[in-house]
């Protein structure tokens, strides 16, 4: 992760960036000073995501699919299998509902109050992520 100052003190574009840090660090240089750079430099400036809408009709968005977090506080993996649990409750809520009675209750009733928590989860997340990147958490 390079911060936007440190990126602009290495140059203008991604590539003057990638060629300075190598040129100036003298551990890259050594691995990679002779290298020829043989594609585009791609950057990212955000790649956290939480989507609007988790399920519709047949489909259900759990784990990454419903929101990404930055993978370098590995929150992925405990935010997935929370979200498979609690599609797991939500369902099994409506087959026992649907084995008691003939009527068969609304899974997507049973099921709109989890993106709320979900999103609440992944913002928790985000705002940790954000303190970790602009230095509060060292603080």
């Amino acid at each position: 992760m390079l911060g936007q100052d440190d990126a602009a003190r290495l140059g203008r574009t991604p590539e003057e960036r990638l060629e300075r840090a190598i040129t100036t660090d003298s551990w890259l240089s050594s691995i990679a000073g002779d290298a020829k750079r043989v594609t585009s430099v791609a950057t990212y400036s955000n790649y956290q995501l939480i989507s609007e809408r988790g399920h519709g009709p047949g489909w259900v968005m759990v784990g990454d699919a419903f929101g990404f977090v930055d993978p370098m506080l590995s929150p992925g993996v405990f935010l997935a299998l929370r979200s498979a649990e609690l599609l797991a409750d939500a369902s099994g809520s409506v087959a026992r509902a649907r084995a008691r009675s003939r009527r068969a209750p609304s899974w997507t009733r049973r099921w709109r109050h989890t993106p709320t928590a979900r999103r609440a989860m992944l913002s928790a997340w985000l705002e940790l992520v954000a303190y970790l990147y602009d230095g509060r958490l060292a603080r």
